[in-house]
């Protein structure tokens, strides 16, 4: 599937969705399960598919029955790590759980944890290179098997990668280039010490250029957001002010913004980013408008702005909108996938 079908596939598939809900997590064994399961059976029918000699098909067998070996054996080990684990009646952590878990269970939190923010927050439209045992855990959790990039020993190079969860066996198989060439920003990061996962933005070209690329974006989005901050039609609360004339806000926020004045007074109450860890260089990817004063309908006003938000295609349509309390006290959130596009207002200016 090509880039263009993708994004516009991740844009149905978004525009009447809401906001990203969270709510009680599935046990570590029934997502072990589950992913093993998944894992197993699309192995099972890509050997069924392969044609070949009978030495081919062996080798495909003792190749697959090692991998299912490698999975179970380290599933095994995180569902009986996490059930030593388990919170006790007087609500500390059981001594022995702790003891020998360690820094496994902490690196089961930390996948468990990036795994959830990419499926919520990075575009379908992307490319994610992870470790193998990541992949699975992403594809159980609903993120398309056609966009994930397994980074198996045998890669030189995470090459063909937009986005990739760096966990401890990642940046072991890559090593100091993982940072300095391939991937050098980062979007959130989980965890601490060895049982870190990062998710990081591959540069295409080099680490250098991207850094570049980013610095004369942030220059293009100060211009914007002072130039939104001019126009009559907007009200901005003071931290809101400073994200704005500092360059921090996404490109597709800032563009949808100033399209929405068009038609509407916008009352900006401030910008997030949902990205724990990520660095500060990186654009906030999310906003909440709320009901300006004199707006006799409140609902229908809030209304009109989700209608013209659904109704943009890629790269302006927002990944997540949700309308947040009631009547004149409620505020319409709206958010961006990641990574965010670069350029994007030069493009807009030449065009």
């Amino acid at each position: 599937m090509s880039t263009a079908a993708r994004q516009t596939a991740d844009a149905d598939r978004t525009a009447g969705a809401d906001w990203p809900a969270t709510g009680a997590e599935p046990s570590w064994a029934g997502v072990l399960g589950t992913t093993l399961r998944l894992w197993l059976s699309r192995l099972l029918a890509t050997w069924r598919r392969a044609a070949g000699s009978p030495a081919r098909r062996w080798r495909r067998t003792a190749g697959f029955l090692v991998l299912a070996a490698v999975i179970f054996a380290g599933g095994a080990v995180t569902v009986l790590l996490s059930q030593s684990t388990r919170v006790t009646g007087d609500g500390t952590a059981a001594a022995k759980g702790a003891a020998s878990a360690g820094g496994i269970g902490s690196s089961a939190v930390a996948r468990a944890a990036a795994a959830t923010w990419v499926e919520q927050h990075v575009s379908r439209a992307a490319i994610v290179g992870c470790d193998p045992m990541m992949c699975v855990a992403l594809q159980a959790g609903g993120f398309p098997s056609a966009d994930l990039l397994p980074l198996t020993s045998a890669m030189a190079a995470p090459l063909g990668s937009t986005v990739i969860v760096a966990t401890a066996a990642v940046r072991s198989q890559f090593g100091p280039r993982l940072a300095s060439v391939y991937a050098p920003m980062v979007l959130a990061s989980f965890g601490s010490g060895a049982a870190r996962v990062d998710i990081r933005v591959y540069a295409p070209g080099s680490a250098a250029r991207y850094r570049a690329a980013l610095a004369a974006d942030m220059a293009e989005r100060r211009i914007a957001g002072r130039q939104l901050l001019a126009n009559s039609r907007i009200a901005a609360s003071g931290a809101a002010r400073l994200d704005l004339t500092a360059g921090k806000v996404d490109s597709r926020l800032l563009v949808t913004l100033s399209a929405l004045t068009s038609r509407h007074n916008l009352s900006i109450v401030a910008f997030g980013d949902a990205a724990p860890g990520g660095e500060a260089e990186m654009p906030m990817l999310s906003a909440e408008l709320a009901v300006p004063r004199g707006i006799r309908h409140p609902g229908k006003y809030l209304q009109s702005l989700l209608v013209f938000l659904r109704a943009q295609r890629p790269p302006f349509l927002a990944s997540g909108t949700r309308v947040a309390g009631a009547s004149a006290t409620a505020v319409l959130q709206v958010a961006f996938s990641a990574p965010a596009p670069l350029g994007l207002l030069g493009q807009r200016a030449s065009s």
